[in-house]
């Protein structure tokens, strides 16, 4: 398992040799950086 503070990843194998990821991410560690966030929250506030 990696943990980077604000994302979890686990990885693993299946019995077929399948790899799969498991992310966990926390999203109010993301900035809006895109006029579309800004404008999506100013819609939501009443």
């Amino acid at each position: 398992m990696q943990d980077y503070g604000f994302m979890i990843c686990r990885s693993f194998e299946d019995p077929d040799g399948h790899i799969w990821e498991v992310v966990c991410m926390d999203p109010s560690f993301m900035q809006p950086t895109c006029s579309y966030f800004q404008t999506q929250k100013k819609r939501e506030t009443p």
